[in-house]
């Protein structure tokens, strides 16, 4: 892509050394006819990569970049500042803010943004030189829609895309998505997927290609947003513009905190401590980065429709909880999670069954309603919290 740009860039350079040396507008005619016909006399396939280059180009304004142009603290939690970015409607009515500042014990600040999807890609050529995509084949369950997607060399779901061609935790996604909107048509139009805990965006691109869902998806790990704005970079921009990512962990208050991953299990990204995923595993195994955590009612709006999220936060599910107001869990239908006893007892979340509850939702396994509290749940298993029926 980055060739053909520059091929472009120096032939349309030509050009206008050209027209500047004629002086006769017979001459431009000339120039211009001869142009058309090298447009025509090019390829279907490199004809329509030029269009969707351009396309692509042109959505995309210089100035909305936070390394380019440093907005004010005022207008650090407003959506206009970087509008541009978030062309989708049903998402632009859904985000209260698309940016935001956080400042750090020692006084410094951290800064998170929306960009568009080749900034922090592998299309950028500004990315960390230690980023990089391992690409694979990956086809959606319920679809069948296959696409390449940027994964991790040397790690275990990046290992089972490329042996199973997705990952199977998100099989069961559309059709709960499906099932939601069956129960609520009025909102077939305006529905919200909320990803939390998006790893390199299995579950988004099963829901992107499986659904006419827009997605909004959170995810804290810089290799992890690496991966997916890179894939999502090379897609058409009609399936660009129904993802958002923004780049932040979610919790119960706005503050700066420490991710621990271990670079073979980078869906293993826990907040604040070191959870092993076995007893040999060695704590040096782990690398740790600064994160900004946010409460998800800061950043959603109460007029977003949400027929279902997902929830994956290495037991950090309670305080994920925390941040969410009553007027936006009205407002999600269902919510899949894991749990998984163990990260569970190491963030103190034990009460987790219960903080769900407090929202108004019923717990399943399967088919099976929960009653018990979370700490009764062996090992690791998947569970749905569905909204309660409204009683007359």
């Amino acid at each position: 892509m980055r060739l053909r740009r520059k091929n472009r860039a120096d032939s349309t350079k030509g050009a206008s050394s050209a027209r500047g040396c004629c002086n006769s507008w017979k001459d431009s005619l000339l120039l211009v006819a001869a142009g058309l016909l090298w447009v025509a006399s090019l390829p279907r396939s490199q004809l329509s990569a030029y269009r969707r280059t351009t396309v692509k180009e042109s959505t995309v304004s210089p100035q909305s970049s936070t390394e380019t142009q440093q907005p004010t603290n005022d207008s650090m939690n407003t959506k206009t500042v970087s509008s541009g970015v978030v062309s989708n409607p049903v998402l632009s009515k859904a985000l209260s803010r698309v940016q935001g500042t956080v400042t750090k014990d020692n006084g410094e600040n951290m800064t998170w943004s929306i960009t568009d999807w080749k900034t922090g890609s592998e299309l950028d050529p500004n990315h960390p030189p230690e980023f990089t995509c391992r690409w694979l084949n990956f086809t959606a369950k319920d679809s069948g829609k296959t696409i390449d997607i940027c994964a991790h060399e040397n790690e275990w779901l990046s290992g089972t895309i490329a042996q199973y061609g997705r990952w199977d935790d998100c099989n069961p996604l559309p059709g709960l998505w499906k099932d939601s909107l069956t129960s609520d048509n009025n909102h077939a139009n305006d529905a919200i997927y909320v990803d939390i805990g998006t790893n390199i965006g299995s579950c988004v691109l099963e829901m992107l290609l499986s659904t006419q869902a827009s997605i909004i998806a959170f995810e804290p790990n810089p290799k992890n947003q690496f991966a997916l704005k890179s894939t999502m970079s090379k897609l058409p921009k009609e399936l660009q513009d129904r993802v958002v990512l923004v780049p932040v962990g979610l919790g119960a208050e706005s503050r700066v905190d420490s991710l621990y991953f271990a670079s073979r299990n980078m869906g293993n990204g826990v907040v604040s401590k070191v959870i092993k995923d076995y007893v040999a595993q060695k704590e040096s195994d782990f690398h740790k980065v600064d994160i900004v955590i946010e409460r998800l009612d800061s950043i959603l709006t109460e007029d977003a429709t949400i027929p279902l999220s997902k929830m994956d936060a290495q037991g950090y599910e309670c305080h994920v909880m925390d941040g969410f107001s009553s007027g936006i869990a009205n407002k999600i239908s269902q919510i899949k999670f894991e749990v998984a006893n163990k990260w569970l007892r190491e963030q103190r979340c034990l009460d987790l069954f219960t903080r769900i509850r407090n929202f108004g939702y019923d717990i399943y396994a399967g088919t099976r309603l929960l009653t018990d509290e979370s700490n009764e749940i062996k090992g690791i298993e998947d569970t749905i919290a569905k909204r309660k029926a409204a009683t007359s």
